[in-house]
């Protein structure tokens, strides 16, 4: 049943990342299509229990007609974790752009389990320094645990250096064994750059052990 949790525990709150990496000897295969007509696959690796990698690539207009766009290289998360008095301390670089925002580039997050009448939650919260706009920008995550693999997440991202402000996403995680659904409500305050409110995100993912 334990190890049953940790499969099934998300990488990341929709956007916002998780502070613990996957363990060692874990991998994940992933797939995300974006409200904006993203298609991206990942490939995740456990190296340690305190240090993970992943590898993205992908491109706009792969489902469809037309011409796909490619991206011009692949982008990369490195994340290493400990803990520090009760909570989970993570370290990282993350390049993968979402949607229309910027990377996270650098960052620090810190979080911890909480225990609810609901179910078992966790809170997570967090800075990240972006090179590429030179902005300092705060974002938290949270989960709520229904059972042993259902989970209600919502993420959050101030937005400094981006055409808005106040970036909320609200998702729906499903898991079955190591298989995982993902379904995301993006954008729900609608803020620029975004079309519109409420853009529709889905994800799947196979996550387990060697």
């Amino acid at each position: 049943m334990i190890y049953l949790f940790l499969l099934s525990q998300p990488l990341r709150f929709i956007m916002v990342p998780h502070p613990l990496p996957l363990e060692h000897g874990e991998y994940m295969f992933s797939m995300r299509y974006e409200p904006t007509g993203f298609l991206g696959g990942e490939v995740s690796f456990g190296l340690w229990d305190f240090l993970g990698i992943g590898v993205e690539y992908g491109g706009n207009n792969v489902i469809g007609y037309g011409n796909v766009e490619w991206a011009e290289e692949p982008w990369i998360e490195i994340r290493c974790s400990f803990s520090y008095y009760g909570f989970d301390i993570g370290i990282g670089y993350d390049s993968e752009e979402y949607d229309e925002l910027s990377p996270f580039g650098l960052y620090l997050t810190g979080g911890r389990e909480l225990y609810l009448l609901l179910g078992d939650a966790y809170g997570n919260a967090g800075i990240n320094y972006n090179p590429e706009n030179q902005t300092l920008d705060f974002f938290a995550g949270f989960y709520l645990r229904l059972g042993d693999t259902h989970y209600l997440m919502a993420d959050y991202r101030f937005g400094a250096g981006e055409p808005g402000k106040n970036y909320l996403n609200l998702g729906l995680l499903e898991n079955i064994g190591p298989l995982g659904v993902e379904f995301d409500l993006i954008n729900v305050l609608a803020q620029e750059p975004y079309p519109g409110p409420f853009g529709r995100q889905l994800k799947i993912f196979y996550r387990e052990r060697f």
